[in-house]
């Protein structure tokens, strides 16, 4: 790049650091040209894609523009002799970035944008008497919705994750500078299972599914072969308990004479 291009994006630096726009005009201001040899030079420099011009004319640098500049012959000393000691601040941060400054003035000075980025924690709890009926999904599938626009991106839960996940990385902002609403939803819900969503992006969302897992009773009922005790060694009561395959469920029941032996 010439120097007279160097001096002309130095320039658009510097007003944009006065000036929330920077227009031609101010630069035919500044630098004291006339507006047929800037508007030649801002065709120049956008064609070679360091500058972007809108449609209302405002001139913004690109990053092929350097992103670099200098502020030149600044008085070292102010009017009473004591050394100024200059710094830097970026007058309007871009949209969802945070601006860290480093650096000095003998060395230079280098402005840092950082993307403010937010996470959003998903939980999935089943209401289902523990898989009684051997109906749950080893996993299932989340996805994420900014400002209730499906953002593709998806979140697979199961019990080797304790069904717990998070999106992360995500923007906090959108291009308007408001911050981003986010929800999430199911896909493809287990047939039988109720849904529903609570919380929110900050806290973290937990989606419950509850299933009505099928009941049944199951009666039980102590008969005696002894001729109504005739030796008298019938005991007063007896415990049983239900069995699922082989293991024990629910809780012991006493049988005895006062409930006529059945439960």
């Amino acid at each position: 790049m010439q120097e007279s291009g160097e001096m002309y994006l130095e320039t658009i630096l510097v007003l944009s650091k006065e000036k929330e726009f920077v227009r031609s005009i101010d630069i035919c201001e500044h630098m004291g040209y006339s507006k047929p040899s800037v508007s030649r030079a801002m065709g120049l420099l956008k064609k070679a894609g360091h500058i972007v011009v809108d449609g209302k004319g405002y001139i913004t640098l690109t990053e092929s523009g350097g992103w670099t500049g200098a502020f030149e012959n600044l008085p070292a000393f102010d009017t009473s002799g004591n050394k100024i000691v200059y710094s830097v601040e970026e007058i309007s941060a871009p949209v969802g970035y945070q601006s860290e400054i480093s650096g000095d003035a003998q060395n230079g000075y280098t402005i840092t944008n950082t993307l403010e980025t937010v996470e959003v924690p998903v939980e999935k709890k089943w209401e289902d008497a523990g898989d009684r009926d051997g109906i749950r999904p080893d996993s299932v599938t989340v996805k994420l919705l900014a400002d209730e626009a499906d953002t593709g991106k998806t979140l697979t839960l199961s019990e080797s994750g304790n069904w717990k996940g998070k999106f992360e990385n995500l923007p906090k902002c959108n291009t308007e500078g408001n911050e981003i609403e986010y929800s999430v939803e199911e896909t493809d819900v287990p047939d039988a299972y109720d849904v529903a969503v609570t919380g929110d992006a900050e806290n973290g969302f937990v989606i419950t599914n509850t299933y009505e897992a099928e009941v049944v009773e199951k009666a039980v009922t102590k008969d005696w072969d002894d001729a109504d005790d005739a030796n008298g060694l019938r005991p007063a009561s007896i415990v049983v308990q239900l069995m699922k395959g082989n293991v024990y469920c629910g809780a012991e029941v006493e049988l005895n004479e006062e409930n006529s032996w059945t439960y």
